[in-house]
Formats: C-alpha cells, sequence, structure tokens
C-alpha cells in the first residue's frame, strides 16, 4: 500500500485494497502496521467494529481499516519523519505487483483512458 499511495488516489487505492484482500488479511495488516510504527507519529490503534446500522453510508469494518492504515502510512509523511517499516519483499512482491497494475488499471479509466493489462 505504501509503495502505492504516491502513485494513485487513496479512494482508488481504498477500492484496489477491499477488492483484492479479504477482511481477515486487512485486519491482520492493520495490527502488523500498528505494531511497528512509532504511536507518538500515528497515534494508537483503534478496534474496529461492523457496521451495526443498515444505511448504505455506514462503513463496514474493513473498509475504516484500510482507512486507518492509509492514514497510518501516510502520517510519517505529513509530520515529516521518515517511515520505519520492515515487511520482506519477499512476502508482498507478487501480491505488490497485481496491487499495482490494479490501480494503475482504475486510475486509467476514471481518466478516461481505456488501459490493457495484457503485454504486447
Amino acid at each position: 500500500m505504501s509503495s502505492c499511495m504516491h502513485q494513485s488516489t487513496a479512494e482508488n487505492l481504498r477500492k484496489v485494497v477491499l477488492g483484492h484482500f479479504t477482511p481477515e488479511i486487512i485486519h491482520v495488516a492493520k495490527i502488523a502496521l500498528f505494531a511497528n510504527v512509532d504511536d507518538g507519529i500515528v497515534g494508537p490503534n483503534v478496534e474496529r467494529r461492523g457496521s451495526v446500522s443498515s444505511r448504505p453510508t455506514s462503513k463496514r469494518r474493513e473498509e475504516k481499516e484500510v482507512d486507518d492504515n492509509i492514514a497510518a502510512l501516510d502520517a510519517p509523511d505529513k509530520a515529516e519523519k521518515p517511515p520505519i517499516i520492515h515487511i520482506p519483499a519477499t512476502d508482498v512482491f507478487e501480491t505488490l505487483k497485481k496491487l499495482e497494475t490494479k490501480l494503475f488499471s482504475i486510475d486509467k479509466k476514471s481518466c478516461g483512458v481505456v488501459h490493457s493489462t495484457t503485454e504486447q
């Protein structure tokens, strides 16, 4: 997510994450992220609950957690502090590649440009 934040809007990133990852993986990622970031910059981890309202404007737990993760990853930039987050590249490389491809496709579609993900 972090590497995609500077290439797209937060809303498009949110859509891709919600479309690609299960609620359980999003929750585990949030726990891992907040366990390894500076509380003084990011703030405490807020435990999210699922929506109890049937209103269409209510967010599901995973939507709130994706927003929390985006805010946590953005906080060091806003505080002008370099982030210190260690994630083994071998664990995330393929997922990151797929995520960036989908994000690029969504950005092109939102600009009215049709993008093919097939290589020539």
